[in-house]
């Protein structure tokens, strides 16, 4: 008996909230995964490139009135994880 591989494509209209739930929902591996892939993906784009973007959500975060001390807190945090006193703690 042969086998057969059916492909199936489906789009998904996946909003910010749905999206965020999804992720707030992985463990610290998969988080962090998530940022390397997003990071990959960047390096492809053109122009200024993803440094400007970043900034720009940083900004962003800073300085519009929908932004929350909480979300300024979680790239704070996550900022700090990646200083190298944060490696010397872990250590």
């Amino acid at each position: 008996m042969s086998k057969s591989t059916v492909t199936i494509t489906t789009e998904i209209d996946l909003d910010v909230k749905t999206g965020a739930a999804w992720f707030a929902g992985l463990d610290d591996e998969q988080q962090a995964q998530f940022f390397i892939e997003v990071a990959a993906v960047a390096k492809t784009w053109g122009g200024a490139g993803p440094y400007y973007q970043w900034f720009s959500v940083g900004r962003h975060l800073r300085t519009c009135e929908c932004s929350t001390p909480d979300a300024r807190e979680l790239i704070e945090a996550m900022s700090e994880g990646l200083s190298p006193e944060a490696a010397q703690e872990a250590a």
